[in-house]
């Protein structure tokens, strides 16, 4: 048995909605035997530059680089629910590999760059899941600035949180738009959405990112998947009637 997603058509085990299948897990119930089973799973896909793929196990080879930080995530979930136990030392050399790989992609300019599928979120107007504008983009880095922190919240080197503040810092540098106080997509400023106000406020900007998102009426929406995150920066930040208006596109969902 594993985690998958689309359990009618694709029946594959992919890392985006593992996560956050695994956290429900978490809620609902003390055997973590499941969880175990994926992250074992997802890091046998690693190849040799230290890099995994976005689903495991699978004939074809697909890498999504937002999936790799977010695997990075997972494995901090289970860690913040049991420590330091056999699987986490079983498992952390191959965390830490990925890890490498991911800060050595890191460009001259400060932003990441990996080669793959740019999926971050299926939302109207983005081709193939892939959010518009040319160059590295503010969503893939603030995941990125994200798995510094789980890195450093695992291990406690205060290496991967300089890389982590360094990489928020260069995000609001080249990307953040005064006169509509939000975050760009692009470096061009030219394309707007939820997904990078969300992230960066989990990762703990100073941008005043949270007034913009209740009041922006011109954003692109996170979907269900990404809505995850978009509910977590709500509580982080106390944003209620925001967390109740995109709870009701769950609770819609229950009756169809």
């Amino acid at each position: 048995e594993t985690y998958m997603d689309c359990p009618f058509y694709e029946q594959i085990l992919y890392v985006g909605d593992a996560r956050l299948e695994a956290l429900c897990t978490y809620s609902l119930t003390s055997d973590h035997r499941l969880i175990a089973k994926c992250l074992r799973l997802l890091l046998l896909s690693q190849r040799e530059d230290g890099s995994i793929l976005s689903q495991y196990p699978s004939k074809g080879v697909q890498v999504i680089p937002s999936y790799m930080m977010i695997c990075i995530l997972m494995f901090r979930d289970w860690f913040g629910v049991h420590g330091r136990d056999c699987l986490f030392l079983e498992l952390f050399p191959r965390i830490q590999r990925l890890m490498e790989y991911l800060d050595s992609n890191i460009g001259e300019e400060g932003l990441i760059h990996i080669p793959g599928w740019n999926f971050i979120d299926w939302c109207e107007g983005w081709n193939n899941g892939v959010p518009p504008g040319e160059g590295p983009d503010s969503i893939l880095n603030l995941f990125m600035v994200l798995a510094y922190q789980a890195m450093n919240r695992i291990t406690g080197e205060p290496y991967w949180r300089s890389r982590g503040d360094t990489l928020l810092e260069k995000i609001a540098a080249g990307f953040y738009d005064p006169s509509r106080k939000l975050l760009a997509i692009d470096s061009g400023k030219h394309y707007f959405s939820e997904h990078s106000q969300v992230l960066a406020l989990l990762a703990g900007t100073s941008l005043p990112l949270a007034e913009s998102l209740k009041n922006e009426k011109h954003l692109t929406e996170c979907g269900i998947y990404f809505s995850f995150y978009y509910l977590e920066a709500c509580v982080k930040k106390g944003l209620g009637g925001l967390f109740d208006r995109r709870m009701a596109c769950y609770e819609k969902l229950l009756g169809e």
